[in-house]
């Protein structure tokens, strides 16, 4: 491999070389060497001049370019871990009851007394229990202590204002 290198490291050294001694020459002698295939030559090195002078434009392009393609990965980088996400939690309960020692629960009879007596009960829905029954209101009981207040406000109000009295459902 280092012999390899090494021979076209020198094959390159004398080309460069060669290269340095044609010019030379035809400076000294005023002649051309090899004019057809100068010409072609210099025509290649214009095309290599131009593709270079596209190269460089198009490499400024690069930064702009890749700042959008990597946006764009990453944008679907992060649809497809939301995607796996949320197959992951549809899938979160199937989990739960593998990992869980509880595979098979199986109600059995409570203990609790009370408990026993309130699932006697049945359940009715509560438009229902408004519906079939009339509403009572509970009065509070009257003490001395929770007459006082009353007894200042109606003492308060003037004569004039009637006040209205509510009867309750019955």
């Amino acid at each position: 491999m280092e012999a390899a290198a090494m021979s076209i490291l020198g094959l390159s050294i004398l080309g460069l070389a060669s290269l340095f001694y044609i010019k030379h020459w035809e400076e000294k002698k005023a002649r051309i060497f090899a004019p057809d295939l100068r010409l072609a030559a210099d025509e290649r090195a214009l095309q290599v001049k131009g593709f270079l002078g596209l190269c460089q434009s198009e490499f400024r392009k690069i930064g702009p370019t890749s700042l959008r393609i990597g946006r764009a990965l990453l944008h679907d980088l992060a649809l497809a871990l939301a995607a796996l996400s949320r197959a992951s939690e549809r899938q979160a309960h199937k989990l739960a009851d593998v990992v869980s020692h509880k595979h098979r629960f199986e109600r059995r009879e409570t203990k609790n007394d009370f408990l026993k007596q309130v699932s006697d009960v049945p359940m009715r829905n509560s438009r229902e229990v408004a519906a079939s029954e009339p509403v009572q209101r509970v009065e509070p009981a009257h003490t001395a202590e929770t007459d006082a207040p009353a007894v200042a406000t109606q003492r308060k109000r003037s004569k004039k204002t009637p006040e209205i009295k509510l009867e309750t459902e019955q």
